[in-house]
């Protein structure tokens, strides 16, 4: 029974740290910044099992980030009373439209907060 009560507890407890962090979707463009493409080779450990023994093996994999066009935007939270920024990373037409101190809407068709990559195994 402790075990179930610690459980929800940790639960409760990751689930209100989770809907505290505000993400941001409009606000003043403070920076934008261009990344060149590039590729990278790693190697990740990779764990086959076959019922009575377990072995680890290295993999390598390519990893390929494109050309990247980054808007940076910032909110002011009139609650908290604190800035909230957000970055976003969209195609270089919405980057090249778009100039620091404009207000920046951002749309899920424009991009997206994650760093665009393709990862291949070796």
């Amino acid at each position: 029974m402790k075990k179930i009560a610690l459980f929800l507890s940790i639960i409760l407890v990751f689930g209100l740290l989770v809907s505290c962090s505000k993400l941001i979707n409009e606000g003043d463009i403070y920076e934008k910044e261009f990344k060149p493409e590039y590729t990278t080779v790693s190697v990740l450990p990779m764990t086959i099992s076959n019922g009575k023994t377990v072995t680890t093996i290295m993999v390598p994999y390519t990893i390929h980030y494109p050309d990247r066009w980054i808007i940076y935007i910032k909110a002011y939270e009139e609650e908290k009373q604190e800035w909230l920024a957000e970055y976003f990373y969209v195609s270089k037409e919405v980057y090249d439209s778009v100039n620091i101190g404009d207000r920046f809407v951002f749309d899920e068709s424009m991009g997206t907060r994650d760093e665009p990559y393709t990862k291949t195994r070796n």
